[in-house]
């Protein structure tokens, strides 16, 4: 650039070393995105595993007593849309929600894949997805409901 505001090169090769360059500085910057994308994947798996050896000891208990921290190591974000559709009296009304819970790690129908029959052999995991979506949840009407009835004797 110097060279040109000195008019010390002509006008085509500057622009073809302009041109280089600039294609140059655009796969460097793809390059860069990429292994920072890497970069993050990678503190992710660390974050994974930390959670994992913190909590993995016994996992079926530590469901009973659901904590956030305990939540925020499995669930990145959970989205809610309202659920819409015709009442009694053919109203469009909100009927219910529907729930996307997306997850840090694929695993959402993981598996385990045994190399053998001997499970000492050793396994490969099979990822599952980061995603599940859950169907529609009712909203509650209000009322009585039919257990209250019942123990009147209606």
């Amino acid at each position: 650039m110097y060279l040109r505001l000195l008019e010390k090169t002509e006008d085509a090769i500057y622009k073809e070393i302009k041109s280089i360059l600039d294609e140059e500085k655009v796969n460097l910057e793809d390059k860069k995105s990429t292994l920072v994308a890497e970069i993050e994947e990678l503190d992710n798996r660390k974050d994974w595993i930390n959670w994992v050896g913190h909590y993995g000891a016994d996992m079926s208990k530590k469901f009973e007593d659901v904590t956030t921290e305990l939540l925020t190591g499995i669930v990145d974000s959970i989205i809610v849309h309202p659920s819409y559709g015709f009442n009694r009296d053919e109203v469009k009304k909100q009927l219910g929600h529907r729930m996307i819970v997306n997850f840090k790690q694929p695993i959402v129908g993981d598996s385990i894949e045994y190399h053998t029959d001997n499970k000492s052999d050793g396994y490969n995991v099979v990822d599952g997805k980061k995603k599940i979506k859950l169907g529609s949840l009712e909203i509650l009407k209000g009322g009585r409901g039919k257990s209250a009835k019942k123990k009147q004797g209606i």
